[in-house]
């Protein structure tokens, strides 16, 4: 429509169009997961063991989650910035609140992806640096990449899935944490 109305462009049929001088092909690519195979992913031994490895360091703590690869789209250095102010500004999250970040490198051989590297580096030594304490992590930050049942089971013992792209038109995440969850005690 935006094509034809507003760009003076031609409907040529069958989803292609003529405008700014060039021919177009238009089509919707809907995207999703296997939900069901997600949420018996959360299920597996595989997944269990995750939860019962990462629970016997958070202590009863609520744990939020995020998933996502290291790039600059996906609002990493903003996120552990805001992580950082929850525990600047509300004291009675210490040692009751863990966040683990997954954050496996993506395209690391580039300079601003290692200078994304080394900017979570520093932010997340700042965070549990603060905060931190012989019992209690605040952050986590784990650059390196886990299997699907895996996260899964992070997800299912999860309180909060954390999801803040800048920009990004795909992301799933979202979709597996909800998957994953347990039907009589959703995170």
């Amino acid at each position: 429509r935006y094509l034809i109305e507003d760009c003076k462009g031609v409907d040529l049929g069958g989803g292609v169009y003529e405008a700014f001088n060039t021919t177009i092909k238009i089509e919707a690519y809907p995207i999703g997961i296997e939900a069901e195979g997600f949420a018996e992913a959360a299920r597996t031994e595989k997944a269990k063991e995750a939860a019962d490895r990462i629970g016997r360091f958070l202590g009863g703590r609520n744990l939020v989650i995020g998933v996502d690869r290291m790039d600059y789209s996906k609002g990493l250095p903003e996120r552990f910035e805001a992580v950082g102010q929850l525990f600047d500004d509300y004291p009675e999250t210490h040692g009751r609140v863990s966040v683990t970040q997954i954050a496996p490198p993506s395209r690391s051989k580039v300079d601003e992806y290692r200078e994304l590297r080394q900017t979570l580096d520093r932010l997340a030594g700042r965070i549990n640096g603060d905060y931190g304490d012989l019992d209690w992590i605040p952050l986590r930050y784990l650059a390196r990449s886990y299997e699907r049942e895996e996260l899964a089971g992070l997800f299912k013992i999860a309180r909060v899935g954390l999801v803040t792209p800048l920009r990004d038109g795909m992301n799933l995440v979202c979709k597996e944490f909800i998957m994953a969850q347990d039907e009589d005690d959703p995170g």
